[in-house]
């Protein structure tokens, strides 16, 4: 009952062009017992816009793929880090980049944690791991 509080108030925004990265994170997080509100976006201009039509709470978490097209995941990150009203939301990277610099320039940018996309469902099993210890410590 516990992690059900924890995670049932948390929006994850996950923004990613590719739409079967998207759905096997999403079903991997359901599986592994996230009970909260999963937003599936397309790309950086989608999130951005939302963040904007309804402001996230606190304990949102978003979710972002850098390689997208029409705004890409450094720009939002750039734009989200230099914002005051959202500059304190965690920023997960998930990202199949190949640029060995990547991790820490977004690392410097102020995202919260960088990960490597995964190449197998039960990949997506860790990563969702992962995701729901990242809520249950904000949340403690």
């Amino acid at each position: 009952m516990q992690e059900i509080n924890k995670t049932s108030n948390v929006t994850l925004f996950i923004t990613d062009d590719d739409f079967d990265d998207r759905e096997f994170l999403s079903k991997s997080l359901i599986e592994n017992g996230f009970y909260g509100n999963i937003e599936n976006l397309q790309n950086g201009a989608e999130l951005l816009q939302r963040l904007q039509t309804t402001p996230p709470k606190a304990n949102d978490i978003l979710i972002l793929d850098l390689n997208m097209p029409i705004v890409d995941g450094y720009d939002v990150l750039k734009i989200i880090k230099t914002d005051s009203e959202l500059k304190n939301l965690c920023v997960i990277v998930l990202s199949a980049t190949s640029k060995i610099d990547d991790e820490a320039f977004c690392l410097s940018l102020g995202c919260n944690s960088f990960l490597s996309k995964p190449l197998s469902y039960s990949g997506y099993q860790a990563v969702s791991t992962f995701i729901l210890d990242k809520i249950n410590n904000l949340s403690s």
